[in-house]
């Protein structure tokens, strides 16, 4: 009979490669147009066809064997034929590490119990291989899910340029090739190319780490997601915004799917190491215990299992998280979440509305308010920043007309410099101001102006190295902000403050408003990332929560990085963590969230442990054969098919 069974899996297997290879032959090669994404929403995978047609019609004919003895060339053939994924990837395997790991163990439990005749047995177990294989497929699948509907809800925009010279802005996906992508001071690259038109100044610390800006000319090659210190470019489009885009939510879609935690890996390094020792157990007990009990002791080690429970573990939390109102692009935070200390608040942007207003405007020379307002939105127009928003918005409402900038220049945290019809213009911080123009104080009007105001934000607006007004913003502090604050606290993080690079008294009051430990003002962005760097080397894991241009390396720095959906194409792509929605009051959870994943996966981890060591002393003490163990492991699998699926939505 082992002959026999051996004989007809080894033809079934000989016989499906011919027939791929005769059906290849038949079959031009089409070229793939579909990205990853797209595939991985749109196929039903194999694992379910073998699970749901292959492993479910078997263990019918496997049981009607007993009754009809003719079906059992059929029932072999059947088995074989669910069992052939788990060969060619134990092929597979071998071919590409040199190891069996988990389908070569798949395979020779597989090969015995077929050619021993133990069919119920190899019918449970290629269900459950196959079940197990399809969950895994399906976390990733909806991970993918999950990410790429988010993904596309905000629409990125880019400006371009037509053959006149003419300035349009355009959604990224209608962007075609040959298209020339404009890029100015203190935007964000948005595509990968190289300069066509002009020369720029390029600030790339936060994608590469380089501290000095780089002098890009034409011909140069420049990277997505760097920014532009001073000048103006021209940007070959050499893909288009489709294909940017795919490039784009792949990386993205990398990161989430490929990702297991440390307790999913720890769980298949153990199967892979015990596998080989009960391997060799059970040969070495066949002639004491007898064929039987030896194949029982195969399904001790339940690989297929701890990957897929782990896996389904992940997705639900991660699914639960989504529904919360927040988005993980990369599952290596659920981890750290647990370990965070300590929280960072950027100030603008984050605590505040995305959308300050300008309250005032200050005139201390010979420009009047109007001059002044436009003046400075001609400046910031470009900018991706809450406070540069509120300026355009101001001079709009007002139906000012903006000057035509022709040079400029940004120093990241601090202000941008323009030319203005002859004028060079400076508008920025205090400290920028201060510096620009060599005073040492301020003019008396807006000094005195700036003491009895209630402390709210400051832009100072300097013509010709003159000091020439100053604009006062009303920030309006995000309503869940103080609640969240006192969840926090009640949760027992050591230390939460604001990190702004804002002047000392409005960050001060807003502090002092809302209860934080501790606030850090006029910080530069190169020094919040020093500031978070310096807080890990005294052992705390900080989690650092920002929107803007100046946030991104403070947000690569940080043990866990969020930001608002709305907040700057560089913030989004540096944060691990993106809140949905416009709130943060999701944070609360998510820390609940991902401790609640680490003490399920540990209990999962142990469950599978226990199961194999009872189905190990069953073996003697309650005689378990091939049957009753398999039977055991479909009992155990279900109870943890189960337990993973429990969604306490709490």
């Amino acid at each position: 009979m082992l002959f026999a069974n051996l004989g007809i899996i080894a033809g079934v297997y000989l016989g499906k490669q011919i027939l791929d290879k005769l059906r290849s032959r038949n079959k031009t090669v089409a070229k793939e147009t579909h990205s990853k994404s797209k595939v991985l929403l749109k196929s039903e995978t194999n694992s379910l066809y073998y699970a749901k047609i292959g492993g479910g019609t078997t263990l019918i004919i496997s049981a009607a064997y007993y009754y009809y003895a003719p079906l059992k060339l059929l029932s072999v053939g059947l088995l074989s034929y669910t069992a052939l994924p788990i060969f060619q990837k134990t092929f597979q395997s071998l071919s590409n590490e040199g190891k069996l790991k988990n389908h070569g163990y798949s395979s020779l439990t597989m090969i015995l119990l077929l050619g021993t005749g133990s069919y119920l047995a190899a019918a449970l177990n290629s269900v459950i291989y196959h079940v197990s294989e399809h969950i895994v497929e399906k976390s990733r699948k909806d991970s993918a899910c999950l990410t790429t509907q988010v993904y596309q809800q905000v629409p990125e925009m880019v400006w371009i340029a037509d053959k006149q010279g003419v300035e349009r802005q355009i959604e990224l996906t209608q962007l075609q090739v040959g298209d020339i992508v404009m890029v100015t001071t203190g935007e964000v690259i948005p595509i990968d190319g190289f300069i066509s038109i002009g020369r720029a100044l390029v600030d790339q610390q936060a994608l590469t780490g380089e501290a000095n800006p780089m002098e890009k000319h034409q011909g140069d090659k420049v990277m997505t997601s760097t920014i532009v210190l001073s000048g103006r470019i021209g940007i070959l489009a050499r893909d288009s915004g489709e294909e940017t885009c795919v490039n784009q939510l792949n990386k993205l879609l990398h990161q989430t799917e490929a990702y297991k935690t440390s307790l999913q890996l720890k769980g298949e390094e153990w199967s892979n190491q015990i596998a080989l020792p009960v391997m060799i157990t059970s040969a070495l007990i066949i002639p004491f215990a007898g064929t039987a009990s030896a194949l029982a002791l195969l399904f001790s080690v339940p690989m297929n299992t701890v990957r897929s429970m782990l896996s389904m573990h992940t997705l639900t939390q991660m699914q639960r998280i989504n529904e919360k109102g927040a988005l993980i692009k990369d599952g290596r935070v659920l981890e750290e979440l647990p370990r965070i200390d300590t929280i960072l608040f950027d100030k603008t942007g984050t605590l505040t509305q995305t959308q300050s207003e300008v309250a005032t405007i200050i005139s201390c020379g010979e420009y009047d308010q109007n001059t002044i307002l436009s003046y400075a939105a001609a400046a910031e127009q470009r900018l991706d920043h809450p406070i540069a928003k509120a300026i355009v918005a101001k001079a709009k409402q007002q139906h000012l007309a903006f000057p035509v900038v022709t040079q400029s220049s940004y120093d990241l945290g601090l202000g941008v410099t323009v030319s203005i019809l002859g004028h060079q213009v400076h508008v920025g911080s205090q400290r920028f101001i201060q510096q620009v123009t060599k005073s040492e104080s301020l003019p008396e009007k807006i000094q005195h102006y700036m003491q009895k105001a209630q402390g709210h934000s400051f832009v100072l607006i300097a013509i010709d190295h003159k000091i020439q007004g100053l604009l006062e913003l009303y920030p309006e502090v995000r309503p869940e902000i103080p609640t969240l604050i006192k969840i926090l606290k009640q949760r027992g993080f050591k230390h939460l403050a604001i990190v702004s690079g804002d002047q000392t008294e409005p960050t001060q009051r807003l502090s002092q408003a809302l209860n934080m430990d501790a606030f850090y003002a006029e910080v530069l962005p190169q020094d919040k990332a020093a500031l978070i760097r310096k807080l890990q080397d005294e052992g705390h894991h900080v989690c650092f929560i920002g929107d803007g241009i100046n946030d991104a390396m403070a947000l690569k720095q940080a043990n866990v990085s969020v930001c608002l959906q709305s907040a700057s194409p560089i913030a989004n792509e540096m944060a691990q963590i993106v809140m949905l929605n416009e709130s943060l009051a999701p944070l609360g959870n998510l820390f609940d969230i991902s401790t609640e994943l680490h003490k399920k996966l540990s209990n999962s981890l142990y469950f599978w442990v226990g199961f194999g060591a009872t189905n190990a002393l069953a073996i003697p003490l309650l005689g378990f054969g091939p049957f009753q163990s398999s039977l055991f492991y479909t009992m155990a699998y279900s109870a943890g098919l189960l337990h993973s699926s429990d969604r306490d939505k709490g």
